[in-house]
């Protein structure tokens, strides 16, 4: 049972903030799936999105069409060649603007067309056990005839259309541009003496542990400091801290990703980068980084004097180090077209999806969302889930003057499934709360009663990998763990904790693995983790009740 209406919420409240697009009143309707009025209702909101997509299209062509008046070519042209010729004409911010205005179509059909569905199935639902009418024979041929959801696959191909004009992709070579993050820290003497001190740690405490639970270690954002200072440590969610992790033998380190304006995949934790920037009061540093383009993040040096790391940078990293490096990515909720963008990478570079062990999100609609998406990488068809062919869409690019480049969907370059080998597709998990949810999306369970989880991973078409549970003391007691272990025989299993609060700690690490059945646990990687190496000829780790944090106050939340 995906929690669409709690997605929706989320959706309301962050990315369609400022869109004067209708939106179907799902839960309204949810309420109403036992009133004889139902069919009524939802007939209204039906007509309502048709009315408004109709005119959200309108609105757009006239855009389009008024501008080309002068131009004999779009004489009786046909969409994908007026928009070619369209988007060859116009200055990058006004492309800008149409790719904003086609994604906010996009992402509003999307919901609507859910919503009236779902809302139809809740209806039957009720009706099949009441013995009452069932309504999908009736309202779902209107649904899928409806020009929201019949005009959706011209919507993606005129998307990828505009992604071409702006090119933003990443080039397939890496250079010395300043797309590349440079390392600007600070060659103090001081501050060189304590980063070897810390790395000189971190290669002594992982050459303590046993090699074959190394796997199952999670750096959280990477090897950092958890006080945001780099005097000693990188910034989290830095090229830096990552190659830190993977150079010395960490296998798996766990990331925040963000879309910028211009549809970057960046490393970010916060809406903001006020936090880690230099100038924490610029501009930049308190805009959303949703809100900024990539120019604008070079300009943008954190505390460190690096700019924040594309995605792309970090899973290149991982692929020349190699040994086992990958990444655990967490996509943010509150912006949908994380997960279709992190997916268009994965198409363009299937290579790098080898470097990503684990997505994972909060929201339960997204992260299916991701997986319905993944699995196009199976399906021989070429070009996205409604079977448009983009390779004729950047023809019509080419041949309207745009500079000659490979379509972004050519299928014998893209697709992994017509070429020679075959990539290891990431785990799709879910993240659950321990405590009551602050926001809509979030999912409440208990590990004493993990019962929950089976409906919130299964779907009508299929089912996610597993669970990243936050970390409960319930955990570590003979019942607890007995959970883990019966959950784990189904799922993969991961375990997120709060670094000030939550023991952080070897022997914790090593229950959870060995009696759980835990495949990922998050670390924040802190000096008590193992507090004498086997170097020292002491024990591996002191009591669990000696390396307890003291105080919870002013905790971090490790996700």
């Amino acid at each position: 049972m995906v929690k669409f209406g709690r997605h929706l919420q989320f959706f309301l409240e962050n990315e369609h903030q400022g869109s004067n697009l209708y939106i179907v009143p799902y839960n309204e309707l949810r309420e109403l799936v036992k009133s004889p009025n139902f069919s009524y209702e939802w007939a209204h909101c039906f007509q309502q999105a048709c009315d408004d997509f109709q005119r959200a299209l309108r609105d757009m062509w006239s855009i389009v069409f008024d501008r080309l008046a002068d131009n004999d070519a779009s004489r009786g042209a046909l969409p994908n060649e007026a928009l070619a010729i369209y988007v060859s004409s116009i200055r990058h911010d006004e492309a800008q603007e149409l790719l904003r205005c086609l994604k906010d179509i996009q992402s509003t059909a999307t919901v609507n067309a859910e919503a009236l569905r779902k809302s139809v199935k809740k209806h039957d639902k009720v009706a099949i056990k009441e013995r009452l009418n069932v309504l999908s024979s009736s309202l779902l041929p209107e649904l899928y005839a409806a020009n929201f959801t019949i005009g959706l696959p011209n919507i993606d191909a005129s998307l990828e259309l505009v992604r071409e004009r702006l090119s933003l992709d990443i080039p397939d070579t890496e250079d010395e541009s300043d797309d590349h993050p440079k390392r600007k820290w600070k060659q103090e003497t001081g501050d060189v003496t304590k980063r070897k001190a810390e790395m000189k740690w971190l290669q002594s405490m992982l050459s303590s542990l046993p090699q074959s639970e190394i796997q199952h270690l999670v750096a959280h954002r990477g090897f950092h400091s958890p006080k945001d200072k780099s005097n000693r440590r990188p910034l989290e969610n830095s090229l830096d801290a990552y190659e830190a992790c993977w150079n010395n033998g960490v296998h798996l380190c766990e990331c925040d990703i963000v879309l910028t304006k211009d549809e970057k995949l960046v490393l970010a934790h916060d809406e903001d980068f006020s936090r880690l920037a230099l100038d924490p009061t610029s501009q930049s540093s308190t805009t959303k980084v949703s809100d900024l383009t990539f120019k604008e993040l070079i300009a943008l040096p954190l505390k460190s004097g690096s700019r924040p790391p594309l995605l792309i940078d970090v899973l290149r990293s991982a692929e020349a180090i190699g040994g086992n490096s990958k990444l655990v990515i967490e996509v943010k909720p509150g912006n949908s077209e994380v997960g279709p963008a992190l997916v268009r990478m994965f198409q363009r570079h299937p290579n790098l999806m080898e470097c990503c062990a684990v997505i994972m999100s909060f929201d339960a609609f997204a992260m299916h969302n991701i997986r319905r998406e993944l699995a196009s990488f199976d399906d021989p068809v070429h070009g996205s889930k409604y079977g448009m062919n983009y390779k004729h869409v950047g023809d019509l690019m080419q041949e309207v003057g745009s500079p000659q480049k490979q379509s972004y969907m050519d299928p014998h370059v893209l697709h992994p499934s017509t070429s020679r080998k075959s990539y290891t597709k990431p785990k799709l998990l879910l993240v659950t709360v321990a405590e009551p949810a602050q926001v809509p999306c979030e999912l409440w369970v208990d590990v004493e009663d993990l019962s929950p989880v089976e409906g919130w991973l299964r779907a009508d078409d299929g089912c996610l990998d597993g669970v990243y549970l936050q970390f409960q003391e319930q955990m570590l007691t003979p019942k607890g763990l007995r959970c883990l272990q019966n959950i784990a025989s189904r799922y993969h299993i991961g375990i997120w904790l709060i670094s000030s609060r939550d023991p952080d700690d070897w022997e914790t690490f090593h229950r959870l693995v060995h009696d759980g059945n835990v495949s990922y646990i998050n670390s924040s990687l802190p000096r008590k983790f193992v507090k004498r190496t086997l170097s020292d000829q002491s024990p591996l780790v002191e009591p669990l009740e000696a390396s307890m944090p003291g105080s919870p106050n002013n905790f971090e939340l490790d996700m």
